[in-house]
C-alpha cells in the first residue's frame, strides 16, 4: 500500500512551505516548542499548526520555504514581528537522500547540507528521478539574530517535518 493511497497528487504549482516563529517566545524558552509550527499550500498535506508537518509534492515541482517571524499581543493575536530581531533559514538537511536541488547556492550536487546566510525564503526543485517517490524527513535549521553586537546568533531545529514525494500523474486511489 503506497503512502499516497488516500492522497492525490498536487498540482504541478509551487508548493509553499511557511515557517511561523515567535521569536521572543522561543528565545525565552530556549526551544522551538509552542514557538513555532509550519503551513503550506497543499490541502493533503498533514500536521499543520505544528512543526511536525508532512507536505505531498509531486517529482519536479517546485518548492518555496519562508520563515516569518511572529509576536502574540495580550490579546494572543499574531501579527508579523519586526523589531530587533530577524529570523532565517540556516540549513535543510534531507535525512534520506538528496530530494530537492537547492544549485542557487553553489554547493557540490552530492552535498546534502544546503547552507546561506541570512535567508528568509529558500526555493529548490524536486529531482525528476522516479526511486525518489516516497517519504523523506528533513531537519529544517533556523538561526535568529540580532541589531545588537553583544546577541550571539541562536540557532533551533525543526527535526519532525517530512516531504512525501509522489510521482505528476499518481491519482488517489
Amino acid at each position: 500500500m503506497s503512502i499516497f493511497h488516500e492522497h492525490q497528487a498536487p498540482n504541478p504549482q509551487e508548493l509553499d512551505i511557511m515557517v511561523f516563529i515567535n521569536i521572543k517566545k522561543a528565545l525565552k524558552n530556549n526551544s522551538l516548542k509552542g514557538s513555532a509550527f509550519m503551513m503550506d499550500n497543499n490541502p493533503n498535506s498533514k500536521g499543520e499548526g505544528s512543526t511536525a508537518l508532512c507536505s505531498f509534492a509531486a517529482l519536479g515541482q517546485m518548492i518555496n520555504w519562508s520563515v516569518h517571524p511572529l509576536t502574540m499581543s495580550d490579546s494572543n493575536q499574531a501579527s508579523y514581528q519586526n523589531g530587533d530581531y530577524s529570523v532565517s533559514i540556516h540549513r535543510i538537511l534531507f535525512e534520506d537522500a538528496q530530494v530537492v536541488n537547492l544549485d542557487e547556492f553553489g554547493s557540490k550536487p552530492d552535498d546534502l547540507i544546503k547552507t546561506a546566510q541570512s535567508i528568509s525564503n529558500l526555493s529548490g526543485n524536486i529531482s525528476n528521478r522516479k526511486q525518489l517517490v516516497g517519504k523523506y524527513r528533513y531537519r529544517l535549521q533556523l538561526k535568529i539574530q540580532s541589531k545588537s553586537k553583544r546577541f550571539t546568533p541562536k540557532y533551533f531545529v525543526i527535526t519532525s517535518a517530512t516531504l512525501a514525494i509522489a510521482e505528476q500523474n499518481q491519482q488517489a486511489a
